[in-house]
């Protein structure tokens, strides 16, 4: 059992190995519903084909801004293959949602810090949910508290992140 206060014996904390174990089972859920069978998976929509494009609060063309940002950010032919092909991973699958709402939220993440492409495209295929919250709505993510107590606030962090996400995509799809 573990103390509730101070470190263990190796010089851990209680909270690194309660995170290590909190890892550990997110992994270990993960793997298990990646493994069962498409029809058996748990709130799978049957039978429905994937969605390539779902309105949105942007309510953009996606797939058009996707090809036009992917040339802007990658003139080298050889290199925006390379990522295209990275970026293909996500939309593989009949779970997979907004393919391309998802794979432009990627670029624009991996276009501050390109070494983590890979890190995105992969986090996009576990949960596409994180890499839209984090390229859409990086000034309100887990702000919700601040939603209830300062509402002014919150809308114009909303706002903000809005215009600034709109400007990115009209700096990467202008030329």
């Amino acid at each position: 059992m573990l103390p509730l206060t101070g470190n263990q014996s190796d010089g851990t904390s209680r909270y690194t190995v309660i995170r290590s174990v909190e890892r550990f089972c997110y992994i270990l859920v993960k793997s298990f519903f990646i493994l069962l069978p498409k029809t058996r998976r748990p709130f799978a929509k049957q039978g429905l084909p994937a969605q390539k494009n779902c309105a949105t609060l942007f309510n953009m063309d996606y797939e058009a801004l996707y090809f036009s940002a992917l040339a802007t950010l990658f003139p080298d032919s050889e290199k925006r293959k390379e990522v295209e092909a990275r970026l293909s991973q996500y939309g593989t699958e009949d779970y997979h949602r907004e393919i391309f709402r998802v794979r432009l939220a990627v670029l624009k993440l991996a276009e501050q810090q390109p070494e983590k492409l890979p890190y995105y495209a992969e986090l996009a295929c576990i949960d596409y949910r994180d890499v839209l919250s984090l390229a859409e709505y990086p000034e309100t993510i887990g702000k919700w508290s601040l939603k209830e107590k300062d509402p002014a606030r919150y809308q114009r962090l909303s706002e903000k992140e809005r215009q600034d996400y709109l400007d990115w995509v009209s700096r990467v799809t202008s030329s």
